[in-house]
C-alpha cells in the first residue's frame, strides 16, 4: 500500500546499466492453485500471486514470471514492482510517446502496437524492431536527436538559472555595500560636526 512517509517510493528509477532499452512491464495478479493445500482440503485452493509480464520494446514475446521473485534479482523490476504495489498502476519509465511533438496519433498507435511506449524505447529500439514498422529507422534517428537536443537544452537552462542566481546575489551585495557606504558617510558627518 502507498506510504507517503516512505522516501524510497519517490525515488527515480535505477540507472539503466546500458543493457539496451528498458523492458515493458505488465504487472497483474493471477490466482495460482496451491496443489498441496488443495489435496489436503479435498477442493481447489488458490492464492493470488503477483506476476509480471516482461516484453522487450519492439518484440511481441512476453515472458511471464513471479513478480516478487523477479524483483529480488532485478533492481529495475524491484523499483517498478514497488510502485505498482503502492498504486496498482503500470509504471512507464521515460517520456510517453503521446507527448513527443513530432509523433502523430497514428504513429503513436503503431508504436504502441509493437510495444514501444516511450521516447527512450524508440531511441534505443533494437534492429529486429526496426524491421517491424515502415519508417521506424527514421523515427529512431529523430528520437535520438530530440533527446540529445533536450539534454543540451537542459544544460543551457541550468546555466541560465545559475547565472540568474548569481546576478541576484551580486545585486544584493551591491545594495548592502551602498547601505554600508551611506552609513559610513553619515558617521563621518557626525564626527566632523561633533
Amino acid at each position: 500500500m502507498f506510504d507517503p512517509t516512505d522516501d524510497q517510493f519517490f525515488m527515480p528509477s535505477p540507472q539503466n546499466t546500458g543493457r539496451g532499452p528498458r523492458p515493458i512491464l505488465r504487472f497483474y495478479i493471477e490466482p495460482v492453485e496451491q496443489t498441496a493445500l488443495s489435496a489436503q482440503e479435498g477442493r481447489p485452493v488458490y492464492k493470488d500471486v503477483d506476476m509480471v509480464g516482461i516484453t522487450n520494446p519492439g518484440s511481441r514475446d512476453e515472458h511471464v514470471v513471479n513478480a516478487e521473485k523477479k524483483a529480488k534479482t532485478d533492481e529495475y523490476i524491484a523499483w517498478a514492482y514497488k510502485k505498482w504495489k503502492a498504486t496498482q498502476e503500470q509504471v512507464v519509465d521515460g517520456t510517453p510517446v503521446e507527448t513527443v511533438p513530432f509523433l502523430g496519433k497514428a504513429v503513436v498507435l503503431e508504436l504502441k502496437a509493437i510495444n514501444i511506449h516511450t521516447l527512450e524505447q524508440l531511441a534505443l529500439a533494437p534492429e529486429p524492431a526496426l524491421q517491424r514498422m515502415m519508417g521506424l529507422r527514421d523515427l529512431k534517428k529523430k528520437a535520438e536527436a530530440y533527446m540529445a537536443a533536450a539534454k543540451d537544452s537542459a544544460v543551457v537552462t541550468k546555466m541560465q538559472h545559475e547565472l540568474s542566481q548569481r546576478d541576484h546575489e551580486i545585486a544584493a551585495l551591491k545594495a548592502s555595500m551602498a547601505q554600508m557606504s551611506a552609513r559610513f558617510d553619515e558617521m563621518q558627518k557626525e564626527q566632523a560636526n561633533g
